[in-house]
This record gives C-alpha cells, structure tokens and sequence, in this order.
C-alpha cells in the first residue's frame, strides 16, 4: 500500500517533470511577442483585422509565431510553404479543429462542417458534398449557375444602384436553388436574409481570440446576470437563429418535394431513400446542406462584391476582359461556363477577385493533436494552428504589387495559379465547394463583363476609393467596404440578349 508522503514525493516529482519539460520546450517554441505571465499574450491579441497585427509580427519575428492565452498555445504560419509542410503534408495530426465554446456550444455551431473534429462524421459529410458538388456531378447545376448570373447581372440595371444587395440575392438565390429545391424572392427573401443575419452572427462568434470563454472555457457556466456575462444573452439569440437556418429550409424541401426545383442537392439524396432518409442519413445530409447553404452564399458574395469594386477602380483590366469576350463570344450571344478554357483572361480575373482581399483571411483554426517538431521549434500538442491566408495572398515574391488588381499574374503562371488555391484552406480542411465557388464566381463575373460596363466606384461620401487604404470587414468572413459604382448595359445588343434571356423584353 502507498503511504501518504510517497503519494506526495510523487505527485511532487510530477510537478517538477512537467516543469522541466515546459521549461525545455519553452527554449525551443517558435519566437512571438512576449507574453505577461498567468495571461499570456491575450492583452496583444488584435481585436479588429487580425491578419494585419498576424502579418507584422511575422517581419518582428519570423513568419511562424507562437503565443499563448491562458496558457492555450497558438501557433501562427504566414507562409504558403508552412501552410502546405504541416497542414497538407502532415495532416494527419493537424486536421483536427478547436474547441470553439462561443460559436460551437453556445451559439450551436458545433455541428457544422468547419467546426467538426476530424472523424468519421466529417468524413461522411465531405463524401456527401464531394459526390454531389463536385465534377462530374456539377455540370447538371450548370444551368441553374447561368440562369442566376443573367438575372442578377439584369437585375443591376434597375438604377438602384444597390449592388450589394443584388449580388447578396444573386449567391443566395443560387445556393438555395442547388441545395434545397428553393426558388427565391427577387427580393427581401426571408431565408436570404436569414443567411445572412446567421453569417455575420457566426463571424463574431467565431473570430480567434474574440470571446474570453474560449480561453477559459468554464465562463460559460456564470449566470447570465452576473456583470461580463452578456456573451451569454448574445448566444442565445444566435443559437435561436441558427436552429431555424439548420431546420426551416430542409423540412420545406422534404415536405415540398411535387414543387421544388430541380435537379438539387437534397432531392437527390431523398430519392435514394425512396424520400424518407435512415435517420443517420438524414441527419449527416441536413448538416451538409446547412454548411453548404452558410459557406456558400456569404464567400460568393464578399468575392463578387471585389470584382465589381476593382472594375470601378481598374478599367483597365475591365476593358481588357471585355475585349477576350468580344473576341472569342462575339456579340451574337451570352457566355456560357463551357466558354471557361477559352477566356483566360476572364478566368485570371475570377483568381484576382479570390487573393485581392481574401474572403477568409484567417484560416480557421485547425488543432494539433500530439507534438510536433518543424524547423527545429518544438510545437506541443493542443495547439491552435492558424494560417494567415491574406499573408500569403499578399507575399510580394509570389504576387508582386499586391495591392494592385492585376490578373495577368496568373497568365501562364502555375505557381501563382495554385498559391491562389489558399483562399479555400488546406489539407483535409479545405473547402469542398471549390468548384462549385469557382463556377459561380467565374460566369457571374464572364455575364457582367459580356453586357455591362462598370464605373466610378466611389466611398459613401463620393471619394475615389485607394487599393491601399481598402478597410475590409473584420471577423471570419470579410467584406468589403460600402461603395457605389455605376453598372449600366455595354450596348442595346447587350441589353437585348440577356433581356432575351430571362423573358424580358423591355431593354429591346
């Protein structure tokens, strides 16, 4: 039997192990701005474009920093190299995601595809969304994508000059139509703004280093009246928001299956089941639809917001694109997403629009799950690894000027080609709806330049916008800043056929 001091001699030696190893390790951690003791470095943490405050300590410290908050180690890589060395080539170990506690278990986004652990249930849900939205399953969609792109791109001429709402209609519309059979209002759709009342809901709650509770995880159990705790409240009302995003669309589609558009995503798994789904089909789908349907419908929008933003600012590069079109559409007809190989310059634009100012700055973040060591710094298990992606997209050496919109970067430039890849994240995490983005992105961007011309972009007090000086939106997702541009149609034959191509004749 163990007497009392040897169980104390043991969990004294104990003590003192795991002191030296922490003090061993500390000497070989990657360099970071110093931490104060207890806290840490969460004093430092930015609360506002994180990836800016990311990307200056990276020229202070070298392009892998690490800090800590309350002890939780994170781990920030500023490079593509860094990114691909771990989160690709090792991603078995660094595919995990964090425990989340604001976004994930208060606000219920746990679930989602972003914030699942690496497992058999993430696994089931990318096999899912792989085998219905990527080729050579997409090209069935491809109608949906072009009718949307020729009604979002007529619906701009209306002189409103509400650009942004028109492509926020445009990416929900589209992603409703694919996902669930949803044919939207042309406009103050209630499901459309639901998405995006949940998106920016999600970018706050789960923007790194944002919400105390993540760091000390136990907060989320202080009564909701206790001074600090209006986190909780906030929840609440975001949890609320979300069951609704998760629930509404996907009992419609199922119970509206005579009258839904088709082909879409959920039909197509309803009719394997004979339209009564096993219940753990049914709850791996309903989950992959909401993630599609969120991630969706805001990156597109941010992405198509840019374009239109540099077309204002570059005319130049929109000349130039109208030009290839002129050259190998000709006037008689419409692009179509099978014209893609042939209008390269239309495609270097599309890239442009994706690293310019990336939707996603901050990769979330993935997890290690045991230590690690990577250029002779040892990174322990547990840590937060957060990839930089607008760091990346504005290395000089890869991209040089990069504040400028210059889509020849990426004329027979492969390695520019794929850097840009970034902007979808990495390993086992990235994006599974790359192709169906890119779809998107590229013939909204092929129709507004096929049939109109863009001009002016200007902030909310008539000042030309700067590239430099551009404020994109804080949190996960950003967007860019309010402006105006003017979009009017490129000629009458323009006006014409895509009036011709949604049933309206009143431009002709």
């Amino acid at each position: 039997m163990i007497s009392t001091p040897q169980l104390v001699a043991s969990a004294c030696l104990v003590l003192v192990l795991l002191w030296l190893r922490r003090r061993s390790l500390t000497h070989k951690l990657p360099p970071g701005p110093k931490p104060l003791p207890i806290l840490g470095n969460a004093l430092q943490m930015p609360t506002q474009r994180g990836w800016l405050t990311y990307a200056e300590w990276a020229k202070n410290h070298g392009d892998i920093v690490y800090v800590h908050i309350f002890g939780q180690p994170l781990v920030l890589l500023n490079t593509l190299e860094m990114a691909n060395d771990l989160l690709v080539k090792r991603s078995l170990i660094y595919s995990d995601r964090a425990r989340m506690v604001m976004a994930g278990e208060l606000a219920g986004y746990a679930e989602e595809m972003v914030f699942s652990n690496y497992g058999d249930r993430l696994r089931d849900m990318r096999k899912l969304f792989h085998r219905e939205l990527n080729s050579p399953g997409l090209d069935k969609y491809w109608p949906l994508h072009t009718d949307a792109s020729r009604n979002f791109v007529r619906n701009l001429w209306d002189g409103s000059n509400q650009i942004e709402e028109h492509v926020i209609n445009f990416g929900g519309s589209l992603i409703l139509e694919a996902v669930y059979g949803y044919h939207a209002a042309p406009k103050n759709d209630e499901w459309i703004k639901l998405s995006q009342d949940v998106m920016k809901s999600f970018t706050s709650a789960s923007e790194p280093g944002a919400w105390l509770v993540d760091f000390i995880p136990a907060l989320r159990y202080i009564p909701k009246w206790f001074p600090g705790a209006g986190f909780r409240i906030v929840a609440e009302v975001w949890r609320d928001e979300h069951l609704r995003f998760v629930h509404d669309p996907y009992f419609w589609s199922k119970a509206n299956q005579d009258r839904v558009t088709k082909p879409n995503f959920a039909t197509t798994v309803f009719d394997e089941h004979a339209g009564n789904p096993p219940a753990k089909v049914e709850e791996c789908l309903r989950w992959t639809l909401t993630s599609i349907w969120g991630g969706g419908a805001d990156t597109t929008v941010s992405t198509i917001m840019s374009f239109f933003l540099a077309m204002g600012m570059f005319p130049d590069v929109q000349r130039r694109g109208q030009e290839e079109i002129d050259r190998v559409i000709g006037s008689n007809r419409l692009p179509e997403i099978s014209d893609r190989e042939d209008l390269p310059f239309i495609e270097a634009i599309s890239r442009e629009a994706l690293r310019w100012n990336p939707v996603v700055p901050m990769a979330p973040p993935h997890k290690l799950t045991q230590d690690d060591e990577y250029l002779g710094y040892e990174l322990p298990a547990g840590s937060l690894v957060l990839v930089n992606i607008w760091s990346i997209l504005h290395d000089e050496k890869l991209f040089p000027d990069p504040f400028d919109f210059k889509p020849d970067r990426f004329i027979d430039n492969p390695v520019a080609s794929k850097a840009v890849s970034a902007a979808f994240g990495f390993g086992r995490r990235i994006c599974p709806g790359v192709q169906f983005a890119e779809t998107s992105i590229f013939i909204a961007i092929a129709t507004a330049l096929a049939t109109s011309n863009i001009s002016n972009a200007v902030d909310e007090t008539g000042n030309p916008m700067s590239a430099v000086d551009l404020k994109y939106s804080s949190g996960n997702i950003s967007h860019p800043p309010p402006f105006r541009c003017g979009v009017k149609p490129r000629s009458i034959t323009a006006a014409c056929l895509l009036a011709a191509s949604v049933a309206d004749a009143s431009e002709c």
